[in-house]
């Protein structure tokens, strides 16, 4: 029996996983003492008060290098079934050139990730391997920007002068091979207790890239550690926090979260929507200050009204979105390869080949969607992310790997498509979903391999970047709010 997004949707497992990530990355680099100088910190990760996982972080100082690298493992359940996930991250940089080097890993069930930057005046040469196939290209390294020790450094000396309330630097995000805008600001102060002992900390919130909410709700101490940093995505309370010497003792195993059954957003009203729907119109709850996202106008949705704290959204089954050219090169970017969309390899543009043969663009898009259901025979949660070329080997994953492969297949015919990321009815609630849409005769239209029929009402947050699946994820489902959907109004086919 073929799978529906009710037991195979990412279900919000990808959602804690992509949360992890960038909060593994976030963690600081040890207290800024005199050179030279060796330190390590471990922080415990947890999910809703349950431990998933660990980090430890080793800086290692001489008069002119600063050597930084850390190592996070985590352990969550996915409807059951168990997923550990290990990110690893170096960083080299020198106390007049700034960045000289820096890498970062992600393996997550059979799949694994690596970057690796090195800079060359004002560009990033970049290196990242997926599936065993390892692409280069150049980036700009802007004037300013900052490998993440040292924009750790001068935020823990904007801490200790006061004065300004905010600190904006473009730092490097090591994963994403990419300088982004970090905002921190000051919220007050807090001491903590850790292991009996009083720790005085500012308390700063983070943000990125402009976002109107803040990332994250971080504690630092006088020296320029991080002790403790909280967000909450899709009713989850992720937090970070570090250990005091001689803790590490009373951390104990790993427990076990399911995040697909903790992530699942009620839904009122959805009980009434018949098998046969056509247009269904939904209040969407918002996080805090996010507003209303543009990404919620896409291929069979549209937004039609907003207000404090939600947005209202009208869905219609099988309806397409304009795809207006800027340009002749406006779609470019959707039919190029990245890192998790291989669509230039071989043995992807041999599938893409057989399907297309024979077959114009609307009959090739079909058949691609209902080959990738059928290729596809373990469907479930024992991936992370995978790229298109590790799901055409392994042949397993869920909502994610799907998309990828859809995607791939798709542009390797000549079709521009997109995976964009949002919520699905799964029968029990709304759960996080991938999928697919596509350039067909001038407009966007929906793709779902894992429901070629799109039988399940789709709610679209917001398109993924080509080469940012886990953050861009994890930004996508951070602006949903808490509380339920709401139905308010259903037509019937």
């Amino acid at each position: 029996m073929r799978a529906t997004p009710t037991a195979v949707s990412v279900g919000g497992g990808l959602v804690a996983l992509a949360l992890l990530a960038r909060a593994a990355g976030a963690a600081a680099p040890a207290p800024r003492v005199a050179p030279p100088a060796v330190d390590s910190a471990l922080y415990a990760v947890r999910i809703d008060g349950v431990l998933v996982g660990r980090a430890r972080e080793i800086v290692e100082r001489d008069a002119h290098t600063v050597r930084s690298r850390s190592t996070t493992s985590l352990r969550v359940s996915r409807a059951g079934r168990v997923l550990r996930m290990t990110i690893a991250s170096a960083e080299t940089t020198d106390a007049v050139e700034g960045l000289l080097a820096a890498g970062a890993s992600v393996a997550a069930g059979a799949t694994a990730m690596r970057v690796w930057v090195r800079r060359v005046g004002d560009t990033l040469v970049v290196h990242e391997t997926t599936a065993g196939v390892t692409r280069r290209r150049r980036v700009v390294w802007p004037p300013g920007a900052l490998a993440s020790t040292l924009a750790e450094d001068r935020m823990a000396a904007w801490l200790a002068r006061g004065g300004a309330d905010s600190l904006s630097l473009e730092v490097l995000d090591v994963l994403e091979a990419r300088v982004q805008r970090v905002v921190w600001r000051r919220r007050g102060i807090d001491t903590l207790d850790v292991a009996g002992r009083r720790v005085p900390t500012t308390i700063v919130s983070r943000t990125v890239d402009g976002a109107r909410a803040a990332a994250s709700v971080e504690h630092w101490d006088a020296e320029g550690r991080l002790w403790r940093s909280r967000t909450r995505q899709m009713g989850l309370a992720v937090e970070l926090e570090r250990m005091a010497p001689g803790e590490a003792g009373r951390l104990g195993p790993a427990g076990e979260l399911d995040v697909v059954r903790r992530t699942r957003i009620e839904c009122d009203g959805c009980d009434a929507i018949p098998a046969r729907w056509h247009r269904v119109r939904l209040r969407v709850p918002l996080a805090p200050g996010v507003g209303a996202p543009g990404g919620l106008d896409g291929a069979g949705q549209r937004r039609v009204g907003a207000g404090e704290g939600y947005a209202v959204v009208e869905c219609t089954r099988g309806a397409s979105a304009a795809a207006p050219r800027s340009g002749p090169d406006a779609h470019r970017r959707w039919l190029r390869p990245d890192r998790d969309v291989q669509c230039d390899a071989p043995r992807i543009r041999a599938v893409a080949d057989s399907l297309r043969r024979g077959r114009d663009a609307r009959r090739f898009v079909e058949a691609a969607v209902w080959w990738v259901d059928r290729a596809i025979v373990r469907k479930g949660y024992g991936e992370g992310f995978a790229s298109a070329l590790d799901v055409l080997r392994t042949r397993a994953g869920d909502c994610t790997e799907h998309s990828v492969l859809l995607a791939a297949l798709l542009r390797a015919g000549g079709v521009p498509a997109r995976p964009v990321a949002g919520l699905v009815w799964t029968g029990s609630g709304f759960g996080g979903h991938m999928w697919v849409e596509a350039v067909l005769e001038g407009r966007w239209r929906a793709l779902d391999a894992l429901d070629p029929g799109l039988a399940h009402p789709h709610l679209r947050l917001a398109e993924v970047p080509p080469g940012r699946g886990l953050t861009a994820l994890a930004d996508a489902f951070a602006r949903v709010g808490s509380g339920p959907v709401r139905v308010l109004e259903v037509s019937p086919r």
